[in-house]
Parts: structure tokens; C-alpha cells; sequence
């Protein structure tokens, strides 16, 4: 029964059987999953060729009892065994990582890594060994190194019992069952002979692994197992330390310990060899580490008994001299040590040649020399080499020097007596050997051509390859080379040609040229070609990659950073190109990885400031590419400024404000202003539209690429322009003109001065010292044009103005200089200037709040009188010179009120025009008798504004055109006496009285800049 139904079918016994894991010469190895336990494990077969063969399925079943008795970290357990089916099947632990031998190729072996693993396949065998087993087939393919970077050591097929099997059991005829067990370069002498062999034959093989491991070469090389038990036999293995600098010459000895032909010369236990590591690890620790320690030995652990400098030698068997000349071998075997007669080495040769390996023939004698039973010649002569082969014609090639004649009968060979089988040397070239039968007669002439050197291939592609691929954007390739063999010409030579696993035979022509086309599609594809003459010689394989590569080199869009706008100093430039294989790019002029993907990044370092980086790409098809990344580095985010007023007065709406705008680094930045988007440049200077009085916000923000960035907000107080600058007078005071009722206002500077009567003529004025605030005045009286202006504002008509109290009628019942159209209201014509008269203080009062309601009032009595004296204390607001015609309106030099803009002669220190005569003038305060007595009337800005017990009438000042001239003025004034013209005089009215020489100036705050 084969097991690929088993496969087929998907189990075994208790096993699911997934996939098949490798094959062997006695079977399969599947994975297997416990259909109960639900765990992996792998499972071994025998083939079913073999379930005949009772020693094969003994030896089968011998390496489930042995490994099955072992349980150790790095021994791969066997959890079990049965038949099935009549199929034996062995499971063990399933172990999921790569063979040493792997692991040498791929990632490949420090020093330090080999000798861990091997140091852990001692302590293995020092366990195997103490239970008496052996493994016989120590070699990296069956070291298993696990995904914990365990080492553990398997596949026990070979394994034996130390003790020795009694004569004619069936154990002795498995041990015997073929010629050779092992695998030839990891066999020491003895078990080449096949005797004799125990623990220490395992000690050598570990060493040759431990020698592989360090070098990947073997100390003994041969191109056939011939040739390797011949160098085993006759040469020295090669010094470690020629293939790896790195090895020193402690672990040199090491090693070459381990491999001495003749076993007392090794270590004596695997243990012995684990300490040897370990002292050549203290000694050499790797970062700190340490190894494993085996158990401690008899022997000292120091330096494990080891050369350390030197040479490192081992002895060949044929050179030691008491094996030639004290021991000469005899048929049965006798002699001292392992050393062969030169007819014992043929004999073995020709077994290896012929391929006696692992099971060898079921028909020999076992591994053991013949017995000395005396040799019965055959009756006839006969040369077992075909009569068309060996000549001249057609000469047998040969690859080894060492050549044996097959055949029986007793024979010379060049005359001299030969033993069929035995070994002879050639030379290089032609050898002409006359064998004949050693009792006389004809004989035969055999050519045989020694040809040790291995055919040359020579293909043009390699000179194009880059790191071992060639890469192509056609669809076909042709592969044109040349083969050539000096020694055995092209005849019979094997080309072989393999296209990914896909095997060709090709055929060169009379020239050794040879060509073949092949598709190329849209997977890589593995070449390897080789050449064997006939003599065997194998050329080393040329093996090279074609790989279709049909992409064009470009950039893509897929670019880092994005904005290229970056904020430090170190940054990365990424992106990706097109494609990845065989690429040289470089960023900024250093080399750069590509991934597979085609993408890359590089670090590179600027400067705050804008910056050019280049990249460029080339691939192995010749494609170039180049770009350049415009970088701006900043460090810092952008900073804002505004500047703005904090308030703004319009004549009206709707109106704007010019704010400009400053940011420190504009480069790449973003601006918006009150959420919309701002050019950035050199004026950032934005209008913002003003549609109505009150606060205003304007907000701005600033960005730049990397999101950072800063904000600022101010608030403007729009207000409604009520005074504009008009300039400085004659006297050099700032005049206003209020634009709701086009009144000219000066202002008057604050500061301290003298109210009151400085004659003492006056018992309600006493001289008083005082202190004003900065203040505005009427220029002129209120004109009728200007009250008429105010009335229509105020949409009130006759009647209303009547209801408010504002103006008295005169005695034809008309209000004075008015005219009324409904809630319209205009000045008599051809009195426009004149002043406004019969206005009760309410009607004052009630102008001078419309004109200006944020400080708009009537003059205190000291506002008033400190805009008419100023600070010299004068009579009069020209001096103390009395009135003229030139500079008043007074009694009896007018019968009437004149143009409120006349007689300029007459102004004030500041400038006000007809502060005597003209019309009296109402103020803020209330009237009180016997002087400035009350707490309102002193100190700074001084006035009576609530009515005082006592009294019901307010002041006016000034005089109007019915007051006459007086020098002392009239003191106790009654309520309809005309008032002093002296500056400093003081009268007093009835609030809601109106009168023909009656009128008002208003006064008001500074406006703020």
C-alpha cells in the first residue's frame, strides 16, 4: 500500500492528515493534526515497498522505540506509534523552523551562532549517549533549529544500541543490512569500515557539523563518496581557520579535537565536548551572554586539555607508522587501529562507488572483512567492462585517479600480479592498462581517460548582470552561450538547462555553441544551467535571474510633506516611485532605499528659508528621473498685528475703517479677516464696512502650511461724527464746528481762576477761586435758524412746542423769528441770524441735549463767565474798557438783537462773540443769594444743579441790548431789570419764562481725539 492514498484519503488513525511535509528514502513525512487533542505533530510513514522487508521495518520501528525513550529539550520527542491500515507510522513533535543546514544559507551563521547550536546537539547526545544510544547520522539537515532559536536534534533512523548485537539476531543482521549507514562526509573512519563504531563516532560527525557550520565547507571534500573516504583515509583534514579569518586557534583545536581519525584521540563524551565550548565561550562571550552548561566532568573545564596556538594537524591513517610496518592486515580483519591494506581501501572504494550506501545490497556480507577462508580463483578470466567501452576508440572517462579494474579471475595489470577490484592510480590524460590472466593467455588493452578538470560555460549575459539578475522589457529571451571541455572533448557532455524548476536538455553544436529562446511573461524566472562530460565532472552551476520589468520609471503624486512646508530643521522627504527593483535613487545626493512598493523617505537638514531638493532615479534599464522638492523650513508659526482705531466718528452711514494688517513671516501663510479670505502681500490693509454706530469687532487669523498660526481681535467704537475740527482762532484757541446744528464751539483749556465782583460792589458775587475742566462753548448765540433746524428734528409742531414749554409767544401771539408748517419749522425770513428769543430754559436745555446727547448742556455760571474773563480777572470780555458801539449791543445804541456773528472786536479772550449785550443768555444753574455759599459752588467745576430750598429761578448772564451802560453795576437786580453787562454780574429769571432779549449758547465736553 503506498502512502499517497493514505494522503489522498486525509487521515491516518487518530491524525487528520493536511499536508505532505518531505520525502525520504523509506517514506513520507506528513502534518498531521490530532483529531482530539487538536495539536500538530509530524507524521512518518514507511513506504509500503518496505513493509516486506523485515529489517527495514525493524529499523523503522527501532528509531520509534529509541527516540521514544528520550526526552529532552533538544532531541525532537516522538509522542507515539502504530499500525494503521498495515502502515507503521511514527509521530513526532512537529517543529516549525529551518534545518541548520538552512540556516547556513539564509540569514547565514556568525561564529558564535554555530558553536551555540552545536554546544546545545552535545548536551543532546551527552543525554542519548548516557542511555545508550547512538545516532550515527549527525549532519546539519538533521538539526532542526525551531522559531525560539532552539536547536534539536532528529531523525534517529540510523540509531543503534551502544551494546554490541549478539551473533545471528536479528539486531546484528539490521546493523549488517547494508554495506555503509551514515552519510559520507560525517563519517569517521570507523564507521566507513563499518566495525567498532560507538559514542565517539557521533563525537565526529558533530565536530565535521560544528566544521561545516563555522566554514560551509567540509574538511574532507570529494566529488563522490569514493573520493571522500580515500582523502578520509590518506590526508589531513583542511585547517578550519583557511576558510573563516574569524576562528582562533582556540576553537580551531576545538574542532580539529573533534574530528581525529582515531576515536581515543577525540573527545570522549559529548559532555567533554559541550565543556570544551563553554570554556571557548567564557573566553569569547557574545554581549554579555553565556551558554548552557553541561554537567561538570571529572576532566577540568579550564581549557578543556586544548592547544591554543599553532598549527592544528590531524593524523591520516596511512601515515601512522605502526599501522604499516607492526600490523600488517590480514583477510579476517586483524591488525591494529583502523588502518586498511591498500586491497581493504579498493575493496570499500568500489562499494562506494558502486553506491552501497545507507541499505547497500541484501546479498553481502555486512561491513566486517571477509573471513580468512582462502579465496577460490574462478575457473574463467573475465573483465566486467563492456567490449565497446575502454578503447581506443571509445576510452572510458574517469574523474578520479584512483581506478579499480571490475572483474574476476586472477589477472596482472602492466604485468604485475592484480587483484580485481583493487585500487590503482592514473595520470592525468590517456592511461593505456594491459590487463591479462594471471596463469597467461590474451588479455585486453583498457583505455581509460583521467579527466579531473569540469566543463567551462561561458555566457555572454553575465557580464550584464546586476547583482545576479538580468532585467528585460522584451517579451522573449534567447540564453547563447558556449561550452567547451579540454579533457573529455563535447562528446556525450550533458547541457542541462533549468527555466524556474522546468528541466531541458541542450544540444551544442560541433563548437559547443548553444542557444534557446524561452517566453518572457510576468513572473521572474530562475535560470541555471550545467555541464557534465562524461568522465562525471560537473561545472558549477551558473544560475541567474531574468526579470521582466515593463514599468516605466516615474514619480508618482504621493509626496511628503504634502505642503512642503516643514518646522524643523531635520524633516523627511518621502515618496514613491513607479517601481522598486533595480533602482538607485538618490534624495538630496545620498543614496535612499526604495521598498518594494516603490516608496521611499530620507532625512535631510535645512536652514529656516526656502530650500530645493532634488531627487533623482535611475533604473537598470537605463530609465532616468529627476525632481526637485521646493522645501520652506519654519521654525516658528506666523505672528499677527493689527492696527486699528480704537474709535471712529462718521458724519454718516453707512461708512468704513481702513485696519491694517501685519504678519512677521507672510511666507506661505493664509489670512482672514472677520472669516473672509485676505490676499497676503505687501499692504494687507483691509476696509471694513461700518453700517451702523456702536462696536465693531474685527477679528483676524493667520495660518501657515503646518496649521500654525495666530490670532487678534479689536473692537472700534464707531461713533457718530458731532464735532469737526476746524482749526485755531485769532486768539489761538481749537474751534469745533458741531455739525448737527453747524454751531461753532471753541474750547476752552481748563485751569483755575477768579469768579466774582473784584470791586466788592457785588453782595451775590464775592470773589471766589476756582477750578474748571476743559470745556466747549457756543461761539455764537443760538441763531432762530438753528432753533428752527431743532424743532424740525424734533418733529414737534406749535402746538407740542407750547405743551413742552420751550418757547413763550410775543404779544401779536407768535413765536418770535419761527415759522411752523406742521412739524416743520423755519426762521422768519431775513432773520436767520439773528438769535433765537422768548426760549425758556427748558427750550435751552432741551437744544443743547439734542445737539449733543452724550454731553451737550447750558454753560454753568462759572464755564460761562471763566469763556467771558479768562484768567486776568477783566471787567468785560475785551478788557475793562467800557462797551462802545464797536464792540456791544447795548441800551440805548440799539433798539434790538443783531447778527449773532457780529461784532467780532468784542470777543472773549477765547474768542466768543456778544458774551455782553445782544440777549442775555441762560446758564445751568439755579439762582442763590448772598454769593457762592453752597458746597456746589466750590472747588472744581462748580455748579447748582438741583434746586436749592429757597429759591426758583435760574442765572442769566451777560446783559442783552436793553442794558445800559453802568460803571458800578446795579446790585439786588429784580426779575425784570435788565442785567449788568459786566462779565462777572449775575441775574436770575423764572425757568419757564421767555423774554425778546432773551436767548442761549450751549456748551458741551471736549470730543476725544
Amino acid at each position: 500500500m503506498s502512502d499517497e492514498p493514505i494522503f489522498n484519503r486525509g487521515e491516518l488513525g487518530p491524525y487528520l492528515i493536511e499536508r505532505k511535509l518531505g520525502q525520504g528514502a523509506m517514506g513520507g513525512v506528513y502534518l498531521g493534526k490530532h483529531k482530539v487533542l487538536e495539536v500538530h505533530h509530524a507524521i512518518k510513514m514507511i513506504h509500503s515497498r518496505l513493509l516486506a522487508d523485515k529489517t527495514a521495518v525493524e529499523r523503522f520501528l527501532r528509531e520509534a522505540r529509541n527516540t521514544a525513550k528520550m526526552k529532552h529539550m533538544n532531541i525532537v520527542q516522538v509522542v507515539g506509534a502504530d499500525l494503521v491500515d498495515g502502515v507503521y507510522y511514527l509521530a513526532m513533535e512537529f517543529v516549525e523552523g529551518k534545518t541548520l543546514e538552512q540556516m547556513m544559507r539564509n540569514p547565514g551563521l556568525t561564529v558564535h551562532d554555530a558553536v551555540r547550536y552545536v554546544h546545545m546537539v552535545a548536551n543532546a547526545l551527552q543525554y542519548a549517549h548516557s542511555r545508550g544510544i547512538i545516532h550515527r547520522d549527525i549532519k546539519p539537515q538533521n538539526i532542526m533549529v525551531n522559531e525560539e532559536d532552539v536547536a534539536k536534534l532528529m531523525d534517529f533512523g540510523l540509531v543503534r544500541d551502544i551494546e554490541p548485537a549478539e551473533p545471528g539476531t536479528e539486531a546484528e543482521q539490521l546493523t549488517m543490512a547494508g554495506f555503509i549507514m551514515g552519510t559520507p562526509q560525517y563519517m569517521p573512519v570507523e564507521q566507513w569500515n563499518g566495525e567498532n563504531v560507538d559514542h565517539r563516532s557521533d563525537i565526529y560527525a558533530l565536530g565535521v557539523t560544528l566544521y561545516v557550520a563555522l566554514t560551509g565547507k567540509v574538511p574532507f571534500p570529494g566529488k563522490s563518496p569514493r573520493d571522500i573516504f580515500r582523502r578520509v583515509l590518506t590526508s589531513e583534514a583542511i585547517d578550519v581557520r583557511t576558510h573563516n579569518s574569524e576562528i582562533d586557534d582556540e576553537l580551531a583545536a576545538i574542532v580539529h579535537k573533534a574530528i581525529q581519525p582515531e576515536k581515543d584521540d577525540r573527545y570522549q563524551s559529548a559532555g567533554e565536548f559541550a565543556v570544551a565550548l563553554e570554556s571557548w565561550w567564557d573566553q569569547h562571550p557574545y554581549q554579555g551572554t553565556s551558554l548552557f552548561k553541561a554537567p561538570v566532568m571529572d576532566e577540568t573545564r579550564s581549557r578543556a586539555g586544548l592547544e591554543t596556538s599553532g598549527p592544528v594537524s590531524t593524523r591520516a591513517v596511512l601515515t601512522h607508522h605502526s599501522s604499516m610496518n607492526d600490523s600488517a592486515p590480514t583477510a579476517s580483519g586483524g591488525g591494529k587501529g583502523p588502518v586498511f591494506a591498500i586491497v581493504g581501501l579498493a575493496a570499500i572504494l568500489a562499494l562506494v562507488a558502486g553506491g552501497w550506501f545507507l541499505f547497500g545490497n541484501k546479498g553481502g556480507g555486512g561491513n566486517t572483512a571477509p573471513g580468512n577462508t582462502p579465496v577460490v580463483a574462478p575457473p574463467v578470466f573475465e573483465i566486467e567492462i563492456a567490449a565497446d567501452e575502454a578503447t581506443e576508440a571509445n576510452p572510458l572517462a574517469v574523474s578520479s585517479s584512483t581506478f579499480s579494474v571490475p572483474g574476476k579471475g586472477n589477472a596482472t595489470l602492466d604485468g604485475k600480479p592484480y587483484e580485481f577490484g583493487s585500487a590503482c592510480e592514473l595520470s592525468p590524460g590517456m592511461n593505456e592498462l594491459e590487463v591479462a590472466p594471471a596463469a597467461g593467455g590474451a588479455g585486453r588493452k583498457l583505455f581509460v581517460l583521467l579527466d579531473t578538470e569540469a566543463p567551462v560555460l561561458d555566457l555572454p549575459v553575465l557580464g550584464e548582470l546586476q547583482n545576479n539578475m538580468l532585467p528585460t522589457r522584451e517579451n522573449r529571451y534567447t540564453l547563447r552561450g558556449n561550452v567547451s571541455d579540454k579533457g573529455c572533448g563535447l562528446e556525450k557532455l550533458k547541457l542541462e538547462l533549468s527555466v524556474n524548476k522546468d528541466n531541458f536538455t541542450l544540444q551544442p553544436d560541433k563548437d559547443g555553441n548553444f542557444e534557446q529562446p524561452f517566453k518572457v511573461e510576468n513572473s521572474d524566472l530562475e535560470i541555471t544551467l550545467t555541464a557534465e562530460d562524461r568522465a562525471g565532472n560537473r561545472s558549477e552551476p551558473v544560475n541567474f535571474w531574468i526579470i521582466p520589468d515593463r514599468v516605466t520609471l516615474g514619480f508618482t503624486e504621493d509626496w511628503e510633506p504634502e505642503g512642503l512646508w516643514v518646522t524643523t530643521r531635520e524633516f523627511d522627504v518621502a515618496g514613491k516611485l513607479t517601481k522598486s527593483r533595480g533602482v538607485v535613487l538618490k534624495v538630496d545626493g545620498t543614496n535612499t532605499p526604495v521598498a518594494d512598493d516603490g516608496s521611499f523617505r530620507a532625512t535631510v537638514t535645512r536652514e529656516p528659508g526656502a530650500h530645493e531638493i532634488k531627487v533623482e532615479a535611475e533604473d537598470w534599464l537605463g530609465g532616468r528621473q529627476s525632481t526637485s522638492r521646493k522645501v520652506f523650513v519654519d521654525l516658528e508659526g506666523p505672528t499677527l498685528t493689527l492696527e486699528a482705531p480704537e474709535t471712529i466718528r462718521l458724519k454718516k452711514l453707512p461708512g468704513s475703517v481702513k485696519v491694517k494688517i501685519g504678519i512677521d513671516d507672510p511666507n506661505g501663510a493664509t489670512l482672514t479677516v472677520n472669516g473672509d479670505d485676505v490676499k497676503v502681500g505687501d499692504d494687507m490693509s483691509v476696509e471694513i464696512p461700518l453700517n451702523g454706530f456702536g462696536d465693531v469687532k474685527v477679528a483676524a487669523q493667520v495660518k501657515d502650511p503646518a496649521g500654525r498660526g495666530d490670532r487678534r481681535e479689536v473692537t472700534i467704537h464707531v461713533l457718530k461724527l458731532e464735532y469737526e475740527l476746524i482749526g485755531k482762532n485769532k486768539q489761538g484757541y481749537r474751534e469745533f464746528n458741531r455739525l448737527v446744528d453747524d454751531m461753532v464751539m471753541v474750547e476752552v483749556p481748563g485751569g483755575e481762576f477768579t469768579r466774582g465782583d473784584p470791586h466788592g460792589d457785588l453782595q451775590d458775587a464775592d470773589p471766589q477761586k476756582i477750578k474748571l475742566s476743559a470745556f466747549l462753548i457756543a461761539k455764537y448765540e443760538v441763531s432762530n435758524k438753528q432753533y428752527a433746524t431743532f424743532l424740525t428734528a424734533k418733529k414737534v409742531s406749535a402746538a407740542d412746542v407750547a405743551a413742552r414749554g420751550w418757547l413763550t409767544k410775543d404779544e401779536e401771539g407768535r413765536y418770535a423769528g419761527l415759522v411752523p408748517d406742521g412739524t416743520t419749522w423755519m426762521p422768519a425770513p431775513g432773520i436767520a441770524r439773528l438769535p433765537v428769543v422768548n426760549v425758556t430754559w427748558r427750550g435751552a436745555h432741551a437744544y443743547c441735549d439734542w445737539a449733543d446727547p452724550n454731553s451737550g448742556e447750558l454753560p454753568t455760571e462759572a464755564q460761562w463767565e471763566y469763556a467771558a474773563r479768562g484768567t486776568d480777572g477783566r471787567d468785560y470780555p475785551w478788557g475793562n474798557a467800557n462797551p462802545t458801539n464797536a464792540l456791544a449791543n447795548f441800551f440805548p445804541n440799539r433798539e434790538a438783537i443783531v447778527d449773532v456773528q457780529k461784532y467780532a472786536d468784542g470777543a472773549s479772550p477765547f474768542g466768543v462773540y456778544n458774551l455782553a449785550g445782544n440777549v442775555e443768555e441762560w446758564c445751568l444753574d439755579w439762582y442763590t443769594e448772598g454769593s457762592y455759599r453752597l458746597p456746589d459752588q466750590k472747588g472744581t467745576d462748580p455748579a447748582v444743579r438741583e434746586l436749592p430750598s429757597g429759591f426758583d429761578k435760574r442765572v442769566v448772564r451777560g446783559g442783552s441790548f436793553l442794558s445800559p451802560i453802568a460803571k458800578t453795576p446795579k446790585a439786588n437786580i429784580m426779575d425784570t431789570d435788565p442785567g449788568n453787562l459786566q462779565a462777572y454780574a449775575r441775574a436770575r429769571r423764572l425757568p419757564d419764562t421767555g423774554a425778546v432779549d432773551r436767548g442761549f449758547r450751549p456748551a458741551a465736553g471736549v470730543p476725544a481725539e
